[in-house]
């Protein structure tokens, strides 16, 4: 991605900007590089806008959950209904309650996939009393699959993901993979 393209996106996730507001940066940077891209102009500048947008709220959540976690050391996976295409491994996860530590949460911790709105909620000893919740026993299964995807020079690679979770983002927001090759791998 352009150094001016990463400046846009920074200063959307910054400024509160709109979708509206990044797409105006957005078409002055592609038309200065003579950029071409898959999919319609709104598609690509809104799938851009949303996924990092929703990555850095769920980064600063994470932050927010770690400094609260003594009180409130569980979190419940949510899934946003009335989505036109849910994913059913997403739908499965709504409800699951698990500890803030649990290894799970390092690949499942959303958003966990392009245009994916699922969220998580922190509990604590008495939010299970007040609602009746209970702590999941252990994590939801998770199977590997291979997955094939285009690297940016158009070569493919096949990658292995948890079943659900789409290449690049079996990682939590706010620690990020170490090199490129592990968020590839991802």
């Amino acid at each position: 991605m352009s150094g001016r393209l990463i400046d846009a996106v920074n200063q959307a996730i910054e400024g509160g900007e709109t979708l509206e507001s990044f797409r105006k940066d957005f078409d002055k940077i592609v038309e200065e590089h003579g950029w071409s891209y898959n999919g319609s102009r709104g598609w690509r500048s809104r799938v851009i806008f949303d996924t990092n947008m929703n990555t850095a709220y769920a980064a600063g959540r994470w932050e927010q959950i770690q400094s609260v976690k003594r009180t409130r050391p569980y979190l419940i996976y949510r899934h946003l209904d009335g989505q036109k295409n849910p994913r059913p491994e997403h739908e499965s996860w709504d409800g699951t309650i698990l500890p803030v530590d649990d290894p799970w949460w390092k690949t499942h911790y959303p958003p966990n996939g392009w245009f994916c709105h699922c969220w998580v909620d922190s509990l604590s000893d008495d939010d299970l009393r007040r609602y009746g919740y209970t702590v999941s026993d252990q994590a939801p299964e998770s199977s590997m699959v291979e997955k094939t995807i285009t690297l940016p020079d158009g070569s493919t690679k096949s990658v292995t993901v948890p079943a659900g979770i789409d290449p690049g983002f079996a990682y939590r927001p706010g620690e990020m993979p170490s090199s490129l090759d592990e968020a590839i791998d991802q």
